[in-house]
């Protein structure tokens, strides 16, 4: 790999950068613009149009990134038609995601939606999941059923993440240490590519969270923005598991992709227990989620997605002393931490979960 500085250091910054003023100025643009929609379309700000402005994030993100990376290309840096069908699957997503933003969808239309849209993908792409990493003596999976599995683990993902969209700045920021975490293990293959995509992800995510958390102004991704986010991190997922040369470092162990996302699986596991408990439907959306308990016990929203996304840090960074141990022991250590980190504050202050 060239270990120019320019190149692997002050290039990517300069175009994370650009990403991160391009979405700073648009939603600033958009914050600027809404008194004058409010007197177009409605007096006191009633009207349709501007009661659902503010769910326009995931695809100012989207936008940005777009135009980034479309510089990244004319420059010479990245070559687009590597993305194509992945950008392509992204847009198919946020579009869906708009659609049910604005009209409110039902399950079984967004279900079957979400099963043409990662079906066409997987028949561009072939991408498919032929190892099962978790425990030893699961091998090969063959034909169909590889499709299969790997169509469900996306599914799966896309909406792991959608339902933890639902306090300010928590799927964003998780997303923004996911960047960081596929750039890192790309830039120790010389995966070029994928280092400025996560790199220019991450400008443009930092500036929408800053509306999403600390402006007066305050956007937010929507759905559509969570079924890109979504999509983005798990096929980052599987480009890291696929990759030969990363496995054989000895820097990246599979169970660090369970640490990285091991808040949004926890919490969907709780809560889809909890729900069949009750005798309720488990993918009915309600309020039983743990960032919920947070700002019931008055955690502010920045308050628990600072805690959550520090303690999913520090369950990385224990993954990565974990490597050397048989995948079973990384398993259960992972798991047990998970589960004390992100109950200790509802603990401290005296939840009692309701079942």
């Amino acid at each position: 790999m060239d270990s120019n500085f320019l190149v692997y250091a002050a290039l990517p910054l300069f175009f994370s950068g650009i990403s991160f003023l391009l979405t700073f100025g648009f939603i600033s643009y958009l914050r600027n613009r809404k008194t004058a929609l409010t007197l177009k379309y409605g007096k006191g700000g009633g009207s349709k149009l501007q009661s659902k402005i503010y769910l326009f994030g995931g695809a100012i993100v989207f936008t940005t990134t777009c135009i980034t990376i479309l510089m990244l290309y004319l420059v010479g840096v990245v070559n687009v038609l590597d993305f194509v069908p992945f950008l392509i699957a992204i847009l198919g997503f946020m579009l869906l995601g708009l659609v049910d933003d604005l009209y409110k969808l039902t399950h079984l239309t967004k279900s079957v939606a979400q099963i043409i849209l990662v079906s066409l993908y997987l028949l561009m792409t072939h991408i498919d999941v032929t190892e099962l990493y978790l425990f030893t003596g699961i091998d090969m999976l063959n034909g169909w059923f590889s499709y299969f599995v790997t169509g469900f683990l996306i599914l799966l993902f896309i909406n792991m993440i959608n339902i933890i969209d639902g306090i300010n700045g928590l799927s964003s920021s998780l997303c923004v240490l996911a960047a960081l975490f596929f750039s890192y293990h790309a830039f120790l293959v010389g995966n070029d590519m994928v280092v400025f995509l996560n790199i220019v992800v991450m400008g443009s995510l930092i500036a929408f969270i800053y509306f999403n958390v600390f402006s007066d102004f305050t956007i937010y991704m929507g759905d559509h923005g969570a079924y890109i986010l979504g999509f983005y991190l798990v096929i980052h997922c599987f480009w890291l598991l696929g990759d030969a040369e990363t496995l054989m470092l000895r820097q990246f162990s599979p169970m660090m992709v369970f640490a990285l996302f091991s808040y949004p699986f926890i919490d969907l596991v709780r809560v889809i227990i909890i729900r069949v408990y009750n005798g309720l439907n488990p993918v009915k959306g309600d309020k039983r989620h743990l960032h919920y308990a947070f700002l019931t016990q008055g955690f502010s929203h920045g308050q628990s997605t600072f805690y959550i996304v520090f303690s999913t840090l520090l369950i990385i960074l224990i993954a990565r002393q974990l490597i050397q141990l048989e995948l079973i022991y990384q398993v259960l250590s992972l798991l047990g931490l998970s589960l004390i980190l992100f109950h200790i504050p509802l603990v401290f202050r005296g939840v009692k979960f309701k079942f």
